[in-house]
């Protein structure tokens, strides 16, 4: 299923959790969202354990969930992790 999902502020979360997180199996981590790299090498994976969203190649993207809430709060967390990332980034 393909969610209307701001994939420009996806790719700058993905950004910043993969400068800022911890190094974990198969990626970062950081404030509970793992950002990896697909082993396509052009895809990027956003997750929480509820919620997988993957960016590909063109800004293609899809999103795997099992309720609308999960998916409403995954992306409501993006938006704070991009916020926050906005915040500390003194080019912005």
């Amino acid at each position: 299923m393909s969610e209307k999902v701001d994939v420009r502020q996806a790719l700058r979360v993905f950004q910043f959790v993969s400068d800022n997180g911890t190094q974990c199996p198969g990626g970062y981590r950081l404030d509970g969202v793992t950002a990896r790299t697909e082993q396509d090498g052009y895809s990027v994976a956003l997750e929480d354990g509820r919620v997988c969203l993957r960016v590909g190649f063109h800004n293609s993207h899809s999103v795997d969930f099992d309720t609308r809430h999960d998916l409403d709060e995954f992306l409501a967390h993006l938006d704070k992790l991009d916020r926050l990332s906005r915040a500390t980034d003194p080019d912005s």
